[in-house]
């Protein structure tokens, strides 16, 4: 299998004469000005094209690089660290955007560069005389450069301007041309997103299978992507991402029809360990729907990080060292003190045989009883949860953790396994996009918000009961009903340092009701599942909640028994509540304006 797809440059094309009278000969083209339009001239150019979109998610701005740490910074799992609070990574946790730089231009102009690439694509192909390609792989191709384009689109209208961005849907004439466009309305831009997703929908394989489509009255066959090609936008991925969209549009009925239809489709199953979601041995799983592949090899040899296309260091990405803080790290991000007591306060199921070393429910000695949740395990890592971390033993007492901010280090997405991350900073894991957990959480998530029956008891409310607690089951903790079943305490907070009396916050026994099991999921079952991954899924859960100001405010009046901390998101919240646009969005970068 091909770990990763090879983005090819188009930003070459061949010159060729067609003729050689006295007028052309003595005025050439231009070779450093050729027509982009002209790439796409067969097979091999038709697939290029395309795969010179995926190469462009993998810069450091979309999906790799410093992407890796800026949504995180930006949400409640993660925060600065300490040596780096008036730095980039702290504006981003500050919620204070600079329209001069940084991550706001660098993420704006990478994937305008990823919607050029699909224009082209989309233009080229369609120009190609009938016969150069077979039905199916023409109507797969342009599958793939629709389902791209629209993602960078909805990146971009979730990220910016509050989603009013320029709106562009033809490719460049020419490498050097800048094309120039006043921002688009939101709905507009929506529109776009709904239309290139629909298109992907129709026109894409399915992941196991042939598929019958019908172009213009014509049956085609689509056949399944060859194992080389695995990881290349599917069906599925269109599917799921046309239910997001859905989804954070509060079209609840119409996002529960999408995401059903890719459950009911058997296309796609949940993995038995939590931590294969989270490494290289894991990568293309029978969860994934959508992934961006990076790899090590050819070996790089110097860290620069973004650069060029094919195999150099764009294909390597810097995970591990953005979140590790020590055994080869940089420490950049560090885990915030919320996502630290969340996930110890994940309940483990003391009935399920994964919580014990030797399988055997009946020896519940403290040494047999992994004390913590699976994904708990598989995504940070702290002194006492009795795991290995490279070359650290976090048993109680044995060796410690440079912790930095929080008490914990991000473990998800790091090469933990090793003694150090690699010497020259390159990591070969992907990064997860679109997972079928997600699938199933947003599932339950429309029905609980759609127009059924949201009382205790209803088809609604057991059936989102139901995948909620397929991914619990996964974790190896408590089901919703015996959550709900029975008071507890949640995230270790400190009232009074006086006296040094710890009140923790009190959940009473709650109703399996639609609002109680939303704000359950919107408070700890998304963020467990998905801390730390799919370019800030935690930012995006957070930022669209009806709440987010009051959310916020709740978040920073948290203080923590260790170390005394508070106020985790003093500055953040109070953005938010001065500007909450200007809180969550970002600007269009200044550069880009001053070009109009």
């Amino acid at each position: 299998m091909e770990k990763i797809i090879k983005s090819i440059t188009v930003l070459f094309v061949c010159i060729q004469l067609v003729s050689c009278n006295e007028e052309e000969f003595l005025e050439p083209k231009n070779v450093n000005t050729p027509d982009a339009n002209s790439f796409v001239s067969d097979r091999g150019t038709a697939q290029a094209s395309v795969f010179a979109i995926y190469g462009a998610m993998q810069d450091a701005d979309i999906c790799g690089g410093n992407a890796t740490r800026s949504y995180e910074a930006m949400s409640h799992t993660a925060k600065a660290p300490h040596f780096n609070q008036t730095g980039d990574i702290a504006s981003l946790n500050n919620l204070s955007f600079s329209v001069d730089g940084g991550i706001v231009l660098g993420a704006f102009s990478k994937l305008y560069l990823m919607i050029d690439r699909a224009n082209l694509s989309i233009a080229g192909i369609n120009n190609l005389q009938e016969g150069v390609l077979t039905p199916g792989l023409k109507q797969t191709l342009l599958g793939e450069a629709h389902f791209l384009r629209g993602l960078a689109y909805f990146w971009l209208m979730r990220t910016y301007n509050q989603g009013s961005v320029p709106l562009i849907t033809v490719s460049s004439n020419t490498i050097q041309e800048t094309q120039q466009y006043d921002n688009a309305p939101r709905s507009q831009v929506l529109q776009q997103v709904m239309d290139d997703f629909n298109f992907a929908k129709a026109n894409l394989p399915l992941l196991k299978g042939n598929r019958m489509i019908s172009v213009s009255g014509v049956s085609v066959e689509l056949d399944p992507w060859e194992e080389k090609f695995i990881g290349r936008a599917t069906w599925g991925a269109a599917v799921s991402y046309l239910g997001k969209v859905y989804l954070y549009e509060n079209e609840f009925d119409k996002a529960a029809a999408e995401f059903k239809s890719v459950i009911d489709s058997d296309e796609y199953s949940l993995v038995e360990n939590f931590v294969d979601n989270t490494n290289t041995l894991g990568e293309f799983n029978s969860e994934s729907i959508f992934e961006v592949g990076y790899s090590d090899s050819p070996p790089v040899v110097q860290p620069n990080f973004g650069g060029g296309e094919g195999a150099t260091v764009n294909e390597t990405t810097t995970r591990g060292y953005q979140f590790n803080w020590g055994n080869g790290g940089w420490g950049t991000t560090h885990t915030s003190n919320f996502i630290t007591e969340l996930f110890k306060s994940d309940i483990v199921d003391e009935n399920d045989p994964k919580n014990y070393i030797d399988g055997d429910v009946t020896n519940k000695s403290p040494e047999n009883f992994t004390g913590f949740s699976k994904r708990c395990n598989s995504s940070i890592a702290f002194v006492g949860d009795n795991t290995k971390f490279y070359n650290l033993d976090l048993k109680l007492g044995e060796d410690n953790l440079s912790e930095g901010t929080s008490n914990s280090i991000c473990r998800k997405f790091t090469n933990w396994n090793l003694a150090n991350e690699p010497a020259v900073a390159v990591s070969a894991i992907n990064e997860r996009l679109m997972r079928l957990a997600d699938v199933y959480l947003m599932y339950a998530e429309a029905l609980l918000r759609g127009s059924g029956d949201k009382a205790e008891g209803s088809g609604n409310v057991n059936e989102a009961v139901l995948y909620i607690n397929r991914i619990r089951k996964r974790a190896g903790v408590i089901d919703l009903e015996t959550l709900f079943g029975a008071p507890r305490t949640y995230m270790q907070v400190e009232n009074n340092r006086t006296t040094g009396v710890i009140n923790p916050k009190e959940f009473p026994i709650r109703a399996l009701n639609a609002e109680n099991i939303l704000k359950h999921l919107w408070d700890e079952e998304r963020i467990l599942e998905f801390a730390f991954e799919g370019r800030g899924i935690s930012w995006q859960d957070l930022i669209r909640r009806p709440d987010l100001v009051a959310r916020i405010e709740e978040l920073n009046n948290y203080e923590y028994v260790h170390w005394g901390a508070k106020n985790e998101f003093e500055t953040a919240a109070q953005n938010i509540v001065s500007d909450p646009n200007g809180a969550i969005y970002f600007p269009i970068p200044a550069i880009e304006e001053l070009r109009k």
